[in-house]
Parts: C-alpha cells; structure tokens; sequence
C-alpha cells in the first residue's frame, strides 16, 4: 500500500518532469499487503532528467523506490 502523502509526493515529481504516466507495479500495487520499497514505470521524463527525477523520489518517499524508464 501507498500512502496518501507518498501518493501525492509522485503525483507532484511526475508533473515537474514531464511524466506522461507512471504505472505501480510490484507487491505495492496489492493494497492488501505493504511491499518493502515502491517500484513505479514511468513514461515521458526526458532521459537528461530521468536520474534527478529518481533522486528527488528517493530522497522524498517514506520507503526506498525502484524506478523503471518506459
């Protein structure tokens, strides 16, 4: 499960890095269970700003992120 605060922490990186959209996937996706980290697909952050969008999700989560570019 994702929390409201991590939820919307996403939802405002996403916007500021241009992702076009960002799919939960992984034991977190199953609202039954809470998963050890967050593992999100992103799609549309530009390449040259893809790994300062991951610092800035790790550096502001509650639970450590996997990210995968689309």
């Amino acid at each position: 499960m994702v929390s409201d605060r991590d939820q919307a922490t996403i939802a405002a990186l996403a916007r500021r890095y241009g992702a076009a959209t960002v799919w939960l996937f992984g034991s977190n996706a199953d609202r039954r269970r809470r998963g050890r980290d967050l593992d999100l697909a992103v799609e549309g952050v530009e390449p040259a700003r893809f790994f300062q969008f991951v610092g800035e999700l790790m550096l502001a989560l509650s639970q450590p992120v996997d990210v995968v570019a689309l």
